[in-house]
């Protein structure tokens, strides 16, 4: 339990507010649902100024999976313009797209009878860079893409991309059941590695530097305008970072969380866990640990598209090529005792 201290009318206290900030290295902001104050946006742009880290999951689309218990369908609608974070993260070098990523190498859902494929449940695969290097593929759902963006002086490295057969459709978007029993076009995946998710690292300029600090801030900290060499981490899925309740293991209480990452339908896990504990560890310059995890042997991925197309193909070899090796030894041996036995 926490307490904050508060003025006499109420409202709280900024200075108290900015130590409690300050007293960490890392902030990390997890699916916000309600607008950000001007206010929450100085604090926590100082507090970047400042030195600190920050790690933002950001939806731009909401859409929830509860929603289809209600109905076959529903509207995936934008909802990242109404956090009011379009200004700080596009001064940072980054915008979140209102759109959602559907990929033919995703995750699965129950749908009562069977594991289906679910093209919004994009496995994200990290890149090579060494937060994320080895990692097994993230689960995403929902997921947007982001932007990069200018920024001088600023490094932009991607984390997380979609597989060589994705797309992205804009929001609004009818999210339905039925495209569980329609097997996805490959003709129209054909988009390859999608961002969604980037590291910026670097000297940045505060969102404020040219603007006058909020009303609220009064004169309880003094604006820093540009940061020391820190960083910033953004991800276009709030869920990322969520972990499944249990629902289905009778050895478990009901409703007990999960290790995140663990799909309790399919008991995969994936890499969702290590990339958080990674990402930590390197925006903290924490590199022991994180180099102990990335020795994990990797979930090699199989193309979805390639697979589909060839199956025929690898099944037949697989079942005639043994029969025939085997009449070719038994025709040689055959040829081989009637020359020895001729003479």
């Amino acid at each position: 339990m926490e307490t904050y201290k508060a003025k006499a009318d109420g409202s709280p206290d900024i200075q108290d507010m900015v130590r409690r900030l300050n007293s960490f290295d890392l902030a990390v902001v997890a699916k916000p649902t309600k607008a950000f104050s001007e206010l929450d946006k100085y604090l926590l742009d100082q507090f970047l100024m400042g030195g600190g880290h920050l790690m933002w999951f950001v939806d731009g689309v909401h859409a929830e999976m509860d929603s289809l218990s209600f109905g076959p369908e529903f509207l995936a609608y934008p909802t990242y313009f109404d956090l009011n974070l379009t200004d700080l993260l596009f001064k940072y070098g980054v915008r979140v797209n209102t759109n959602l990523i559907q990929d033919i190498r995703c995750a699965g859902i129950n749908d009562r009878r069977s594991i289906s494929p679910w093209v919004y449940f994009p496995l994200l695969g990290p890149t090579t860079h060494p937060a994320v290097a080895n990692l097994n593929a993230v689960k995403g759902e929902f997921v947007s893409t982001l932007d990069t963006l200018e920024a001088p002086g600023i490094l932009k490295t991607p984390l997380l991309l979609s597989s060589t057969n994705a797309k992205s459709t804009p929001a609004p978007h009818t999210v339905s059941l039925g495209s569980l029993y329609n097997r996805p076009d490959p003709r129209t995946f054909r988009i390859k590695d999608l961002l969604a998710g980037v590291l910026l690292e670097g000297i940045f300029e505060s969102t404020y530097a040219n603007r006058i600090a909020p009303r609220k801030a009064g004169n309880a900290l003094p604006q820093i305008k540009e940061s020391a060499p820190t960083s910033i981490a953004v991800f276009s899925d709030g869920d990322i970072i969520r972990n499944q309740v249990n629902l289905i293991n009778p050895e478990l209480p009901r409703g007990q969380p999960l290790p995140l990452g663990f799909d309790q339908y399919t008991n995969i896990q994936y890499g969702n866990d290590d990339l958080l504990m990674n990402l930590t560890d390197y925006m903290l310059d924490d590199r022991g640990l994180m180099e102990t995890r990335t020795r994990d042997i990797k979930l090699r991925l199989l193309n979805e598209d390639k697979l589909s197309n060839e199956a025929a193909k690898w099944k037949a070899i697989n079942v005639a090529l043994p029969e025939v090796l085997l009449l070719l030894v038994a025709s040689l041996l055959t040829l081989y005792r009637r020359r020895k036995y001729a003479r």
